[in-house]
């Protein structure tokens, strides 16, 4: 009996260990060419030209935004996921928590899903569910559906915490909101004055903000600042 006693303990945390390493649909989906077993250097090409594109996109975006008039683009989540896979643990190690790896990223209607493995061998998978949409320009409002370690849900105020966290390390300014029950983190996005190309500055607005499945959508505007004073979209 004590012999059975003493194997309930590591078979339940061999258990716990097994249901915080499955992975979401979404995440396995994002990894789809390494579960596939497909070429590595295939693999990589892939994801050269993907995380080529997210930088390109981002490029031509910064220079709309130094200009004073309508911006807009469209990311896809495939483009994303390649520059978190390639150029995020290469050339910008700094920007991921310790211990943190193979990030990934699914959007949806109205929601994007964020997934990571979390320690070494043993490493676990951690991710959650957030609705996103634009509370008004440049503010960002958050509600966290839920957060799970594979199979085991946790406190989705963990996630919110986290989240929270991470862009105050970015410098932006956030703040936690009880609506109805639900907690929602804001995010305000500095409409900071800019030096764009031109001899002017401007400050920027985004002003829309649409995810569907596989894109995420964003459109908004810069405008001309006047007397050393930024306009105001709101």
């Amino acid at each position: 009996m004590m012999i059975w006693s003493g194997l309930l303990v590591p078979a339940g945390l061999l258990v716990l260990l097994l249901l915080a390493r499955q992975e979401p649909k979404f995440y396995a989906t994002a990894g789809d060419m390494v579960a596939a077993g497909a070429d590595e250097r295939a693999i990589e090409a892939v994801r050269q030209r993907g995380a080529g594109r997210f930088l390109s996109k981002i490029a031509a975006l910064a220079s709309d935004v130094g200009r004073p008039g309508q911006w807009s683009t469209v990311i896809g989540e495939d483009e994303l996921n390649a520059w978190l896979a390639v150029d995020l643990p290469a050339n910008h190690p700094e920007l991921l928590p310790a211990g943190v790896e193979d990030l990934r990223v699914r959007f949806a209607s109205g929601e994007v899903l964020l997934g990571c493995r979390l320690g070494g061998p043993l490493a676990v998978l951690a991710w959650t569910e957030v609705r996103l949409r634009l509370r008004e320009a440049n503010r960002l409002a958050m509600t966290v559906e839920q957060c799970r370690m594979g199979l085991l849900p946790l406190p989705a105020g963990i996630a919110s915490s986290r989240l929270a966290h991470g862009f105050e390390r970015a410098g932006l300014r956030c703040e936690m909101l009880r609506i109805d029950g639900t907690t929602e983190l804001i995010v305000q996005l500095p409409a900071a004055e800019i030096r764009g190309e031109g001899p002017e500055a401007v400050s920027w607005w985004l002003n829309g903000l649409r995810l569907e499945d596989g894109e995420v959508f964003l459109t908004g505007i810069s405008r001309r600042v006047d007397g050393g004073r930024q306009g105001d979209e709101r």
